[in-house]
């Protein structure tokens, strides 16, 4: 049995003390339970339990009974009180040494935890199959799931602490369950097996002055960069190996954290131009060491020592190195021992930035690193990605282009795929997107030829981002597929997340939001499968706002309210402005127009704190709509001038056709006369089809219901070509029938004539004036009649 607390490093994150206490808890409510049933706690591992039993049927009554103390613990404590575990059961042959336990039975079980619900029990089928018909254990098969670094797919089930938790769950209910936490369940009939060995490289170890620390560092990242040339290993990645830096845990408990079987230990001291290094390989499955070595040389040898370990790994996995590594170590990046040194701080520092402080330190670094050695292309490299950062922009693209000419001459073919995908970043973020796709193509080119998958996968990710850029959406979703399609089968669980998200976004760009919701649920589960809680939030949010867009209202609010659940316990008032926005949509669809006027005023009060003018502007038109479906038109007039001044204000609005129609509409002036709609178009396909019926709308006004009705056919016209974009057929109707928006556009537009409330001022009262002068934006707290900066008529 493997036990695992869900959430733990975020809580200790946040309140030490009070973590620590739940762990002591959590210790003394299962400790008993596992003695209870006559199992053994082989050690504990941080917040994690791993425990043996003399019988399966012990080690299922002890899960059950443990998740069922917890959640009835768990029901009256407050939230940040409560306890949620994994666990993780299975039975196999095991290797007993100095207490502990090896073996791949064991190193599965540990799998097997890291797939199980949150709050729930995963059993393998081999635990299962033990367990008698007549034994009252409620349980559900999962489906074959592939573990990460384990060749063959398992068959898992899911045991039920009790009859309503059975009950309320069904097969449809957890493979979405299963969906939505990233678990990878495989149709085992087509699985093709593919033969890998899995290692994590630990952080090495400096054992000299504090100041080599960068060596460490740089030495580290580049054997993962090595590896990654070797299609048939896995080897962590570098973010997950700097978690347990200094980790008091034993070298076998990392290797479980980070799935994989075998461990590659490090460490060296530096004597002036020289480096004494020792390193092991040691074999998780057995806890042996299977290969260890010492040896000095000069620190400028950084490939042949590269080179050494690598030859070591391969040959004891009966392995060769490609010709590319081959290749890339035949010379050295650098004769210059201080060259390198230097190289090393300034990249470790560059990586590292806390502050424009920091980024200078490491341009200092680098230009030293440079003037030492003229020829050192990953100098040059790193330094013009520097100076991109810190917006030098064309020192950052000189030096580039020297580097990519030094490069060029000495036939280095990673260097030159890494310069262009740095001169790609650099003219990108100058809005350069032609240059920038040029440079990307030619590092995407020479990325194939080098038979790196995870780089390319990488340069393919940001292809895509950079197509979308361009508005190529169908390319981007191609090179977005590939680069997916790569990193599954590397099982690079870490970079998944992003990658669907980017997904999502683009297909709600294209309108599919079928498919957005489809990579949404998958970018969902990666996130929620590493614990990045904040993302799963903006996730959980962006899901919901694309259901907000197919008009399904109820399933909206199922994903907003997870997500609202999460965003309580940070400061995202952005992300709280959008479930604002959704809620007054929800209160929108269902008539309750002052609940939806309340909730998008909270809506544009958030954004403006985080001060996203677009989003503002969204939630003004928005009120305006709220407030000419009341009848109340003068009020929704007093908006226009806020919405000029805002958008007076951003550098490159986006094109909203709606603003001017439902300014013409309020003004009751000639729509049609003064808009120009052969060549309407804007970025958001719901204003067109809006703007239509808007039009439709003033001319109703206006007694021309002929011509009404030729606008609102336009308008339905419009929404029927955005239908078929969405591919899945029931989100097709949903859209079309349910959408609030949509379902006002059909309606028989002869009997849409608004509610009208009297707001025509007594003599008596006041004159109304704007807020804002609408010409120079002057804020009008004193309600002049006059601007007293420009002069304009402020009277409404």
């Amino acid at each position: 049995m493997f036990t695992d607390i869900v959430g733990y490093s975020a809580m200790i994150n946040k309140d030490q003390t009070h973590a620590l206490n739940l762990l002591v808890t959590h210790d003394k409510i299962i400790e008993p339970i596992i003695a209870n049933y006559k199992g053994k706690i082989i050690k504990k591992i941080g917040d994690a339990i791993f425990a043996e039993f003399p019988d399966p049927l012990g080690s299922i009554n002890t899960a059950i009974d443990v998740q069922s103390e917890l959640l009835s613990r768990n029901t009256i404590s407050e939230a940040n009180d409560k306890i949620i575990i994994r666990i993780g059961l299975h039975m196999g042959q095991v290797i007993r040494k100095d207490d502990d336990l090896f073996g791949h039975d064991v190193n599965l079980c540990s799998r097997i935890e890291s797939i199980a619900p949150r709050g729930g029990i995963a059993a393998s089928r081999e635990l299962i199959n033990t367990i008698d018909e007549n034994e009252k254990i409620m349980k559900r098969e999962m489906g074959y799931v592939k573990l990460k670094n384990i060749i063959h797919p398992h068959q898992i089930y899911k045991v039920y602490v009790n009859s309503d938790d059975f009950d309320s769950d069904s097969d449809k209910k957890l493979q979405q369950n299963l969906l939505e936490s990233g678990i990878n369940i495989v149709d085992i009939d087509t699985f093709s097996i593919e033969e890998t060995f899995s290692l994590g490289v630990l952080y090495i170890n400096n054992l000299g002055d504090e100041n080599d620390d960068s060596i460490a560092y740089n030495l580290t990242n580049e054997i993962i960069g090595d590896l990654e040339y070797i299609d048939t290993i896995r080897a962590s990645n570098f973010n997950d190996i700097n978690k347990f830096k200094n980790s008091d845990l034993q070298n076998t408990d990392i290797a479980r954290k980070l799935e994989v079987d075998n461990i590659l230990r490090g460490s060296f001291l530096k004597k002036g131009d020289e480096i004494e290094l020792s390193f092991d390989l040691l074999d998780i499955n057995q806890g042996n060491i299977i290969w260890t070595e010492k040896w000095t040389t000069a620190i400028v040898n950084n490939k042949k020592i590269r080179r050494k370990i690598l030859h070591s790994i391969t040959t004891k996995f009966d392995l060769e190195l490609p010709n590319q590594l081959e290749s890339y170590y035949s010379e050295e990046i650098t004769l210059n021992s201080e060259a390198l040194e230097s190289y090393y701080k300034g990249k470790y520092i560059s990586d590292f930035i806390k502050s424009n402080e920091d980024l200078k330190n490491g341009k200092n670094n680098l230009e030293k690193s440079i003037e030492l050695d003229g020829e050192f292309v990953e100098a040059y490299s790193e330094y013009g990605l520097v100076c991109q950062r810190l917006g030098k922009y064309e020192l950052a693209e000189t030096n580039l282009h020297k580097a990519k000419e030094i490069a060029t001459n000495k036939h280095d073919q990673q260097g030159l795929a890494s310069i262009y995908n740095v001169l790609s970043i650099l003219y990108k973020s100058q809005g350069k997107y032609g240059k920038s796709n040029e440079h990307m193509e030619k590092a995407l080119e020479i990325q194939v030829g080098l038979n790196n998958k995870l780089k390319e996968a990488s340069f393919r990710s940001n292809y895509a981002s950079l197509l979308s850029y361009l508005n190529k959406l169908e390319l981007a979703l191609e090179q977005n597929k590939k680069a997916i399609k790569i990193n599954e089968s590397l099982e690079e669980n870490h970079i998944m997340g992003p990658l669907y998200g980017s997904m999502t976004n683009t297909y709600i760009k294209i309108g599919d939001y079928s498919q957005a919701i489809e990579y949404g649920i998958k970018a969902l589960g990666a996130f929620r499968k590493k614990e990045m809680v904040n993302f799963e939030a903006r996730v959980l949010a962006l899901i919901a706002d694309t259901y907000l867009l197919i008009g399904d209202y109820s399933k909206m609010m199922e994903y907003m309210n997870e997500a609202e659940v999460i965003l309580n316990d940070f400061n995202e008032p952005f992300l709280m402005g959008k479930l604002e926005f959704m809620q007054s949509r929800n209160c929108l669809n269902n008539g309750d127009y002052e609940s939806s006027l309340e909730h998008i005023d909270n809506c544009i009060d958030l954004f403006e704190i985080s001060e996203q003018k677009h989003f503002i502007i969204a939630s003004y038109i928005e009120k305006q709509i709220i407030l000419i479906t009341k009848g109340e038109d003068a009020k929704a007039s007093k908006l226009i001038s806020k919405i000029e001044i805002i958008k007076n204000k951003i550098d490159n609005p986006q094109n909203r056709p709606i603003i001017n129609i439902l300014k013409l509409y309020l003004e009751n002036k000639n729509i049609e006369a003064e808009f120009d709609f052969e060549n309407i178009a804007g970025d958001f396909q719901t204003d067109i089809q809006l703007s239509y019926w808007y039009t439709a709308k003033y001319f109703l006004l206006n007694d021309q219901i002929d011509k009404a009705k030729i606008y609102q056919n336009k308008a339905i016209d419009i929404l029927n070509k955005s239908a078929e974009k969405i591919s899945n057929k029931k989100d097709r109707e949903i859209f079309i029938k349910d959408e609030y928006f949509n379902k006002l556009i059909q309606e028989d537009i002869a009997k849409q004539q608004p509610e009208t409330i009297d707001e025509t001022p007594s003599e008596d009262a006041p004159s109304a004036v704007f807020a804002f002068c609408p010409s120079c934006g002057f804020k009008n707290e004193n309600s002049f009649g006059f601007c007293p900066s420009c002069g304009n008529d402020l009277k409404q």
